[in-house]
């Protein structure tokens, strides 16, 4: 039987579109699967357009819950939540920021 586990944290900081592409990375290290939940929006963590998508409606102070199932369920949880709390606090590095640059690149 897979291990459940959930943990509610509050975002320190919205996210930058690297520190998302950062979360995704890490979350596909584990095999177990993986949700970000914002409100009615549930994302998978292993996919970066979901996640792009939850984290523009985000903003710090945000409440966000990651649900995890599977054999390395806590070690996930613990480590994505980690990162949330370690992303630095800048002014102007926003994901619409990120993602106003990126297509003003091209």
């Amino acid at each position: 039987m897979p291990v459940r586990k959930k943990r509610n944290f509050t975002i320190r900081a919205k996210p930058s579109l690297r520190e998302v592409t950062q979360f995704v990375e890490t979350a596909r290290r584990y095999s177990s699967h993986i949700m970000v939940c914002h409100g009615k929006i549930t994302a998978n963590s292993k996919g970066l357009l979901g996640l792009v998508s939850l984290f523009v409606g985000v903003e710090s102070g945000d409440q966000l819950v990651l649900t995890a199932a599977g054999p390395d369920a806590e070690q996930a949880l613990k480590q994505l939540s980690d990162f949330f709390h370690n992303i630095p606090i800048y002014e102007g590095t926003s994901l619409e920021a990120s993602v106003q640059n990126e297509q003003t690149s091209r």
